[in-house]
């Protein structure tokens, strides 16, 4: 990092950044693997700000658009939602390294999606109420009203995101070890996936969508059951609001330690159910008719993690990631694929007794 020129920068916009006061007493990247590089900033005042880059690099075509995150993140944020406050963006290269842009730096706890179980047993409903109506709240805006023309297709999310997936898939199945041959991971059945997730699709609904909206991208009050700030805006779209709840959801729907399914019953006290969350998003999104076949965007958001294992498992096998947390990853793919695949045959045989007993018109 460039600190001098950063400094520089910083200092002929110091208005916009809160009087922004040189020199920085503190300065550094957060240790956490974020795919965009973020970094820690405090000034002489005691002024505090987050920094977030493009990695350093020859990139990945339409990867690390951090100008899509400072974009959405403004928009919501100036209807109220949660998010910290965007002071800057910045194209030019040469001042960070790469483009980047600076925000608030907030205070809270993240709990991870189990940590709710870390909290009193009084307060974890009034932890998923906070993150349901939150979600419920980003959905409810009109996203060319608040400046968010073109960010996404305004129509034909899951059709888009099948052939989209499916695609990188397919890709990543065809990396191999130029050493030792060993080739990447093949999605067992996939043809059987893809069936069900066009016989199945549910009608079209859009949205701003976050698509990585999890207990570990939100930021809670350091003592209320307040969400304060929702990060990771990489990956967000205009998309399906139903694939935020079923993203949000999946741990509901794997088995304990992964998932809530078979939890002992020390853990549940207090804890609500996939049905409730559900209901409780119905009435928080002013929904008049109830969500039926929900697990079809749970199942969407299974295969989804398990394009997103296998290419983890291809940047391990290609010579890119070499971390035991990656290569443990890699090694669950075909456990990963089978418990999807589970749950697909498990929904289709279920919806097929269904639809043979409607009446034929």
């Amino acid at each position: 990092m460039p600190w001098d020129k950063l400094i520089g920068y910083m200092l002929e916009r110091k208005e916009t950044l809160e009087n922004f006061t040189p020199p920085l007493v503190q300065a550094g990247q957060f240790g956490l693997g974020q795919s965009n590089p973020t970094y820690y900033l405090e000034d002489s005042a005691g002024h505090k700000f987050v920094l977030r880059r493009k990695p350093a690099g020859k990139l990945q075509h339409g990867a690390h658009q951090i100008d899509r995150e400072y974009r959405v993140q403004k928009a919501v944020g100036d209807q109220g939602f949660p998010v910290p406050k965007m002071y800057l963006y910045c194209k030019d290269p040469s001042i960070a390294g790469t483009e980047f842009y600076i925000m608030q730096y907030r205070t809270g706890r993240v709990l991870g999606q189990l940590g709710v179980l870390d909290v009193p047993v009084s307060d974890r409903w009034a932890y998923w109420e906070s993150a349901i109506k939150t979600l419920a709240l980003l959905h409810s805006y009109d996203h060319k009203k608040i400046g968010l023309a073109g960010y996404g297709k305004d129509s034909g999310y899951y059709p888009r995101s099948i052939q989209n997936w499916t695609r990188l898939s397919n890709q990543q199945a065809a990396v191999t070890d130029p050493k030792t041959g060993e080739k990447n991971y093949s999605l067992e059945s996939l043809d059987e996936q893809l069936e069900f997730f066009h016989k199945y699709m549910p009608k079209d609904e859009v949205s701003v969508a976050h698509l990585d909206y999890m207990m570990h991208n939100m930021m809670f009050h350091p003592t209320k059951p307040e969400i304060v700030a929702v990060l990771d805006w990489e990956i967000s779209t205009i998309g399906h609001p139903l694939a935020d709840m079923g993203y949000f959801l999946q741990h509901f729907y794997r088995q304990w330690p992964s998932g809530f399914q078979g939890m002992p019953a020390d853990k549940m006290a207090g804890m609500p159910t996939a049905d409730d969350l559900l209901r409780m998003y119905e009435k928080y999104s002013g929904r008049k008719e109830r969500i039926t076949r929900f697990e079809y965007h749970v199942a969407f958001s299974m295969y989804r993690s398990t394009v997103i294992a296998q290419g983890i498992a291809g940047r391990v096998i290609a010579g890119t990631a070499a971390s035991a947390a990656a290569t443990q990853v890699k090694n669950s793919v075909p456990e990963t694929n089978a418990k999807c695949l589970e749950f697909i045959r498990s929904l289709k045989a279920k919806w097929e007794v269904e639809d043979a007993k409607k009446p034929k018109l």
